[in-house]
């Protein structure tokens, strides 16, 4: 690879400057394409170049696999998947084709599809311990805790100063209870590694299983200081509870609850705009394109103010009263009706519907549900 900047930058003059005089020379946009990726980090442009390799030149499994393994870092999962198959088809024999099309149907969860590839790579190249690693990985996904135990030693094994399979490992261990080698593999990890927030997570999770709600808790602390989740929130607020501080568990809760919604529903890398309530302050170490704006008496959140004035006259007008202990109820009532605005000409099908295919649902249910 080359190793400097001037390097390359020489290299893509010398390559655009023979493509000039030649396009048609595809083994020339394959290596401009690859000092764009491995060199330059610019994916885009470097899947422009191995296409055009591939258009000139469709007979070579090499422009097909790193085409995909772009497209794979850009988690173009489908697309990704095709140049591998195409790149198989064309070499029956790539092992690491298998690997890489496996890893492509592992983001697109497609476990068990993925586990046939790695297998497949790994009987044509039982060396890589990459292979293992990601095959483990696809049965830890399927809760399949012991196969993945295997394949990470197995990954180990290849590559002694493999670190993540070594926290993988760990991880597989303590959803199997088996703290004690749980232990081992994540605080040799932490020696290495002090500020991996899985690790610490997961060392917090092994000391919580094991009733040590004080060191479970301390490890829950640097997490959430370094990444803020719900999970963490959730089970240091757990720890609480065992050492009597429910009023500081109750701010964990509270926080795991409005974390989850991030954690599930949006990215680390969406641009996300709040109001200047200081509780989203923590979510920036998380969300780094989070922006607060202050509301400036509803001006700057237009639509977000017109809802909630909506909802304020229909409690009024609709119900006239309702009791603060069954307002999430009320809420939840509102906003069935607004998601479903749209449908307005199936409204009486779709009731019919849910009228005979469910049970109903009696004012005792309701309310007890609701405490």
């Amino acid at each position: 690879m080359l190793s400097s900047l001037n390097d390359v930058k020489r290299a893509l003059k010398d390559f655009s400057k023979a493509l000039e005089c030649n396009p048609h020379m595809d083994k020339t946009y394959f290596s401009r394409g690859q000092v764009q990726y491995y060199s330059l980090k610019n994916i885009g442009k470097a899947i422009l170049d191995f296409s055009a390799a591939i258009e000139l030149n469709a007979s070579v499994a090499e422009y097909f696999i790193e085409r995909g393994r772009a497209r794979l870092s850009k988690k173009q999962f489908r697309d990704a998947r095709e140049d591998f198959s195409d790149a198989i088809y064309i070499d029956s024999t790539s092992a690491i084709a298998f690997t890489l099309r496996g890893d492509a149907k592992s983001g697109m969860r497609g476990y068990h599809s993925a586990i046939k590839d790695f297998t497949r790579s790994i009987e044509i190249d039982s060396t890589n311990a990459w292979t293992f690693f990601l095959r483990g990985n696809a049965w830890k996904s399927l809760e399949k805790y012991d196969r993945s135990l295997v394949d990470y030693s197995k990954a180990i094994d290849l590559e002694t100063d493999f670190l993540t399979a070594k926290r993988e490992r760990g991880i597989s261990f303590v959803a199997l209870g088996n703290l004690q080698y749980a232990f081992q593999d994540l605080e040799f990890v932490l020696l290495h590694h002090p500020k991996d927030s899985r690790v610490l997570f997961f060392l917090g999770k092994a000391h919580y299983d094991n009733s040590q709600w004080e060191l479970a808790q301390s490890y829950f602390d640097m997490t959430i200081e370094i990444k803020p989740t719900g999970r963490a929130h959730y089970l240091r607020g757990m720890c609480k509870i065992e050492l009597n501080l429910s009023g500081e568990a109750c701010i964990d809760f509270k926080k795991a609850s409005e974390l989850e919604y991030f954690d599930t529903h949006i990215h680390n890398d969406a641009s996300v705009v709040t109001d200047g309530w200081s509780g989203y302050s923590p979510l920036k170490k998380q969300f780094p394109k989070l922006e607060q704006r202050l509301s400036d008496k509803g001006r700057n959140f237009t639509m977000l103010h017109i809802q909630i004035r909506n909802f304020k006259n229909w409690l009024r007008g609709v119900h006239s009263y309702c009791n603060r202990e069954y307002l999430h109820r009320y809420i939840d009532e509102y906003f069935y009706r607004f998601n479903r605005l749209n449908f307005r000409d199936s409204i009486f099908e779709k009731l019919l519907n849910r009228m005979t295919c469910h049970e109903p649902v009696t004012y005792e249910q309701i309310t007890c549900s609701a405490t």
